[in-house]
């Protein structure tokens, strides 16, 4: 997958991703691409890695540092 960013002064303006994968991918790349709008470039690496850990981990970050929504719903699968 590769994912498009928009900045507008260091800060996502907007997110989309191209590419085919399992409806599972496919759905977290979305997620991820709603979570990190309008997000400053730090605030979306810190999701990145929160989403990522969730996925890969099972991990979950402290909901009081980040804030992943729906995401949650992806704990435990492994792509």
């Amino acid at each position: 997958m590769t994912l498009f960013l928009e900045l507008e002064q260091h800060r996502v303006k907007k997110a989309a991703f191209l590419g085919e994968d399992c409806s599972i991918s496919m759905a977290s790349a979305s997620m991820m691409t709603e979570l990190i709008k309008n997000k400053s470039l730090q605030e979306a690496a810190h999701l990145r890695k929160a989403f990522e850990d969730l996925i890969r981990q099972g991990k979950e970050t402290d909901t009081d540092t980040v804030e992943l929504g729906d995401s949650l719903s992806l704990k435990g699968f492994t792509t």
